[in-house]
Order: structure tokens, then C-alpha cells, then sequence
């Protein structure tokens, strides 16, 4: 059995450059997951971009794509959201969901390419 006690909330970041610094250092330490957790990421990321692309070869593969997509995401946000004793919103949903998908094209590359700080010392 899963707690809410469990869990520990943090406070997100204040404005969008220590956003992308944050999620630039999280990606930055990817090269150290398990190949079958790197696999996982890639094929998460590999399904955006067909669906980025798809829009503009088969739209409407790409739109049954997306709400396949969707309905899986929302599916398990709602079983965390449980867990944790939270209300599903769907406007926030939709919002997060296609920040995702262009947070998977410009800034997670930045975990490769960029270097970021982390706690005053600047890091690659």
C-alpha cells in the first residue's frame, strides 16, 4: 500500500530560467539510468516527435495518436492524483500535456548540450 505521507512536495521554481536549469540538470543525469529506464525515455520521446511530425504527414493518425496518448497519460495522472489525494483537472491536464511535448523538443535536449548550476557551482 502506497501513503500520501509518503510522498514529499516541493516548491516549483520561480521563474523559467530556473526551470530549464532545473529540468537541464535532471535530464544531464539520465546518462547514469538503467538502460531499460533510458529505452523507456526514448521511446517516450521518440512518440512526440512522430506525433509533432505526423500533424504534418498523416494528421489524422496523428490526432488518434494523441488522444491515445491522453487517455493513457490521464489514466495514470488520475491513479497518482489518488494516491496523493488530489483533484484531476482536466485544463490543467491538456496544459501540462502539450508543455510536454515542447519541453521534450527544447529543453531536454539541453540536458546533453548546456551546462547548468547547481547550488552556486556550475556543472555539465
Amino acid at each position: 500500500m502506497v501513503s500520501p505521507e509518503s510522498y514529499v512536495f516541493t516548491t516549483p521554481p520561480r521563474s523559467f530560467s530556473l526551470f530549464v536549469n532545473q529540468r537541464t540538470r535532471h535530464v544531464s543525469a539520465s546518462k547514469y539510468y538503467p538502460i531499460q529506464i533510458k529505452l523507456l525515455y526514448s521511446l517516450v520521446h521518440l512518440f512526440h516527435l512522430c506525433i509533432f511530425v505526423g500533424f504534418f504527414v498523416a494528421p489524422f493518425i496523428s490526432l488518434i495518436a494523441v488522444l491515445l496518448k491522453f487517455n493513457i497519460d490521464a489514466l495514470l495522472i488520475t491513479k497518482g492524483k489518488d494516491v496523493i489525494q488530489e483533484e484531476f483537472s482536466l485544463v490543467e491536464f491538456v496544459i501540462d500535456e502539450t508543455l510536454l511535448v515542447l519541453y521534450s523538443f527544447f529543453i531536454a535536449p539541453l540536458g546533453f548540450l548546456k551546462k547548468f548550476d547547481w547550488k552556486g557551482s556550475a556543472n555539465q
